[in-house]
């Protein structure tokens, strides 16, 4: 029980791999001489513990969106019908240049960014580390894969971040609040 324990505060806490958890838990099996499971179980509850903990992470990230700041982030989504780039596009594009106008842009870039309410948002209920690793995925993700998220929680414990319908929201907060400290 301590070590199912041990290891969800790791995994809550820490942003390792699951290889990195597997061999974490290995080593204090070992270290506290305990006879160790076969490889099977081990790698089982370090999924579980995975699990478990991305289950937790959205539901506290499902209290935070007004409906609102729904709408609005929604609203990235929909790309413009002549250059068919979504807004959520163009914010997450920074300034590639060192100019006046490049300046203005980026200004207005956080206008915009700050216009969609994140910054309001109390996010210290969740480590850093899980904030930095949402921030990264929804950084590399498509914007059409996003909008392809099914609202059912019938996807697999792996693509946690698309769970329900605030996984959207997560991808966009995300890549917001990261272009957001991108730009200050």
């Amino acid at each position: 029980m301590h070590l199912v324990r041990w290891l969800y505060g790791r995994a809550w806490v820490g942003s390792e791999s699951p290889s990195v958890l597997f061999d974490l838990v290995t080593a204090r099996l070992v270290e506290h001489k305990i006879l160790l499971p076969g490889v099977t179980v081990l790698e089982r509850l370090v999924a579980s513990v995975r699990e478990r903990t991305a289950k937790r992470l959205w539901r506290i990230l499902s209290k935070f969106p007004s409906s609102a700041q729904q709408e609005k982030l929604e609203a990235l989504l929909v790309p413009d019908e002549k250059t068919w780039y979504t807004p959520l596009d163009q914010l997450r594009r920074a300034p590639t240049r060192h100019s006046s106008p490049a300046l203005i842009n980026a200004l207005n870039r956080l206008v915009k960014l700050r216009s969609l309410g994140i910054n309001t948002l109390n996010f210290s209920g969740i480590p850093a580390s899980r904030l930095k690793a949402l921030a990264r995925h929804a950084a590399t993700i498509r914007v059409q894969a996003i909008g392809r998220c099914s609202n059912s929680d019938s996807i697999g414990a792996d693509l946690g971040w698309r769970r329900s319908r605030f996984g959207r929201w997560v991808a966009f907060c995300s890549a917001c609040a990261d272009a957001e400290f991108r730009t200050q």
